[in-house]
């Protein structure tokens, strides 16, 4: 895993490098399948300081208990990646997911290939591919003085340490944590915004082989203050799929959405400490983690869903017309970001699903007017998110 560490501050006209600060990565085994009341090991992978130039290195050799997870999940592992700056008082936490390959970790995969783990024990997997970047900001959570002693000890002279020699002893100024399961709720996850025009009709489905991006709720400070950040890869591997059709004679501009299952849990001090020992994480820190997809159909018609159309820049630059008993239909990956998914409370997190298996859209048009389909930026073959409108009288 390699990354770049910046800080950006109050009137300066770019980010900049930022050496000398720790970075840790690190997951929780079995979160996927806990229930509420377990008490689940943080496990510590590897830690670095940064370069002059704010770079970092790290490498993670998968272990039989990340093969078994990757496994369960279509391939993908998700870590938490961090870093505590002492200089600028401030940390960072990122979610990394990688999927595990008979080549090595990778960071993004053709999404209808099924993946093929490397099994051999102790076997050595290159670094992760993709950078890492983590950004420091004015806004982002403080050390405290305690949590600045941790950060302090570093790597001592060698990039890379590894799990074992960070388990020597605990840092000063941390503590011993778990992460301790508060709850499994369900909640709903937009996985596609879908706009259908009266004249056509339409379907959108999500499923088989489905992955999507999820970001994750998470509270520095334990207390209630929720900020959205760091993503979690989820897979499908069951070869269920959901799916909703509309009759012509309605145009329809909403989220489809379907059921996820999230973790919503604490880091647990055991023992004096404001930082979780080997992590980046302050103690008490609450996350709201998304795990497993559930399934169900619903449509939210919050802010963002709105019509938007293809009669005005810029999409009708990007728009095509279909006539009565033609249409298109849309399975290629591609991904998109689509806001507002999830209500966590006082906080919603978005998602990214790929059009492929995981998210396909079809419209047939039903008279001869016909309608049009655009992207914002792009035509719908290409466009992130496809929008639909009746096509006026000639």
């Amino acid at each position: 895993m390699v990354g770049q560490v910046t800080q950006a501050t109050t009137g300066a006209a770019a980010p900049v490098a930022v050496a000398g600060a720790t970075v840790t990565v690190w997951w929780i085994p079995g979160i996927e399948s806990a229930q509420p009341g377990d008490e689940l090991p943080i496990e510590a992978l590897a830690t670095d300081r940064t370069a002059a130039d704010g770079s970092y290195a790290i490498d993670i050799v998968p272990t039989p208990a990340m093969k078994s997870a990757a496994e369960r999940n279509g391939g993908w592992l998700n870590f938490d990646v961090g870093v505590a700056d002492t200089t600028s008082g401030k940390l960072a936490t990122a979610g990394v997911p990688r999927r595990l390959t008979s080549t090595g970790w990778q960071d993004t995969a053709p999404q209808d290939q099924p993946a093929l783990l490397a099994r051999t024990t102790g076997e050595r997997v290159p670094v992760a591919t993709g950078p890492v970047d983590l950004a420091l900001t004015p806004s982002s959570p403080d050390i405290s003085p305690a949590n600045a002693a941790t950060a302090a000890r570093g790597t001592a002279a060698a990039r890379g340490t590894s799990a074992a020699t960070l388990a020597e002893a605990p840092a000063p100024g941390s503590a011993y944590c778990s992460f301790i399961v508060d709850g499994r709720p369900q909640r709903w996850v937009n996985v596609v915004e879908f706009h259908n025009a009266s004249k056509s009709e339409a379907s959108w489905s999500y499923g088989r082989t489905a992955d999507s991006n999820i970001e994750r709720g998470i509270d520095y400070s334990g207390d209630g203050g929720w900020k959205v950040g760091v993503i979690r890869h989820i897979s499908n591997q069951t070869s269920a799929k959901v799916f909703r059709s509309y009759p012509a004679g309605k145009a329809i501009n909403h989220f489809a959405s379907t059921k996820f299952e999230f973790v919503d849990g604490h880091y647990q001090p055991y023992g004096a400490g404001s930082s979780c020992r080997d992590t980046t994480i302050p103690v008490h820190t609450k996350v709201k983690n998304p795990v497993t997809w559930y399934g169900g159909v619903s449509a939210n018609t919050g802010a963002g869903s709105e019509f938007i159309g293809c009669a005005n820049a810029p999409q009708s630059n990007h728009r095509a017309g279909y006539g009565i008993g033609s249409g298109f239909t849309r399975d290629e990956n591609k991904a998109a970001k689509i806001g507002a998914a999830v209500d966590l409370g006082p906080i919603k997190v978005g998602t990214q699903s790929g059009f492929s298996s995981n998210v396909s859209v079809k419209w047939t048009a039903k008279e001869r007017r016909g309608i049009w389909l655009c992207g914002t930026y792009s035509a719908p073959p290409t466009a992130g998110v496809i929008h639909a409108q009746n096509r006026p009288m000639t």
